[in-house]
């Protein structure tokens, strides 16, 4: 019933407990399909290994594409009536592809999501150890919330649990409109959520399972590089182009979803802005900046933004001296006051 879809690249020392986490879920109707993408570790044999130790498991080896064109490969062979899609370095609960397809049958929903954690690979075992009843073995929740698609882009821009093809399950009808002609990862920056907006706009309604069943791992190196990277990067500026971007999918009839979209456009700005200062990358930033500030702020200060979070954002971005003073009056009042 469900394709679940791993891109893996370079992953060999977190591969293996992915796909045992996916092979230990109490449902078992499925096809797992593994999409080696020119690693040049052992991760492509790990996956050959898996492959032959279990008929539900299938490997597609191809050369180094990225994650888009990995999801692809995968969404073009798969069979399932349902599609999920799991990071080659995440783990998944035992019970969360039941609660997924437990979810979405019990109405009309398109899709059913739970939510996940991040977490670093020594809190794995805490989250497989999470919501149990030492009894029963099950968890005990009866709490959902449904959403539209209003409702759900409002949520992605507001919350980090929302973005990401993962931790949820799709109807294939909603990715697929013919046997092969499907919505398409596009090779950009932050195309998981580019793609989910596409995906989102086609649904009803959607379903939501409020128990941590994703574990999204944050790795040590990872961390490092983040730690260490405290300017602007080419990443960074790709990802502002597609935020932009997003504006394109949000029609003029869902003004407050444009507005959400505008806000968090904003607040990139803002913050390139200030990362970029005495960089390579401050002459690149700064002209994106201002061709999309122009391009937007008419709209921008019509939007149903609060006024202060408009002036917050204005502010940072043509007097960042000021904003901090501004930011440092607003705590101490808010200090006062407790």
């Amino acid at each position: 019933m469900i394709s679940i879809i791993v891109p893996v690249y370079n992953v060999e020392k977190y591969l293996e407990a992915c796909v045992n986490s996916i092979l230990n879920s109490t449902f078992t109707d499925y096809e797992l399909i593994l999409v080696d993408d020119g690693s040049t570790d052992r991760s492509g044999e790990i996956c050959d290994d898996y492959q032959e130790m279990d008929q539900r498991i299938t490997v597609i080896h191809q050369e180094n594409a990225g994650v888009a064109a990995a999801r692809n490969a995968g969404l073009r062979v798969s069979r399932g009536e349902y599609i999920t899609f799991v990071d080659s370095d995440d783990l998944v609960h035992p019970l969360m592809l039941e609660t997924l397809i437990t979810e979405i049958s019990s109405g009309d929903y398109d899709m059913s999501m739970v939510l996940h954690h991040k977490g670093l690979a020594n809190e794995a075992q805490e989250f497989f150890n999470s919501f149990f009843d030492s009894n029963s073995g099950k968890y005990g929740t009866d709490d959902r919330e449904f959403l539209t698609p209003q409702e759900y882009i409002r949520m992605l821009f507001t919350a980090d649990d929302f973005a990401g093809p993962w931790h949820k399950l799709f109807r294939r009808s909603l990715i697929f409109s013919q046997k092969s002609d499907f919505l398409e990862f596009k090779p950009i920056h932050a195309e998981d959520t580019e793609w989910l907006i596409r995906v989102i706009l086609r649904m009803k309604q959607a379903v939501l399972k409020p128990l941590v069943m994703y574990f999204y791992m944050m790795r040590e190196d990872s961390l490092t590089h983040a730690q260490s990277e405290r300017s602007m990067n080419p990443v960074m500026l790709g990802r502002l182009q597609t935020v932009y971007s997003f504006l394109d999918l949000l029609t003029e009839d869902m003004p407050q979803s444009r507005a959400l979209c505008l806000n968090d456009l904003y607040k990139k700005i803002k913050l390139y802005s200030y990362m970029a200062r005495g960089t390579s990358y401050q002459e690149e930033t700064s002209l994106q900046c201002k061709r999309i500030y122009k391009e937007t702020i008419k709209e921008y200060l019509r939007s149903p933004i609060p006024p202060m979070e408009k002036i917050k954002n204005l502010m940072f971005y043509h007097f960042p001296g000021l904003y901090r003073l501004f930011i440092n009056l607003v705590e101490s009042v808010a200090k006062l006051r407790h």
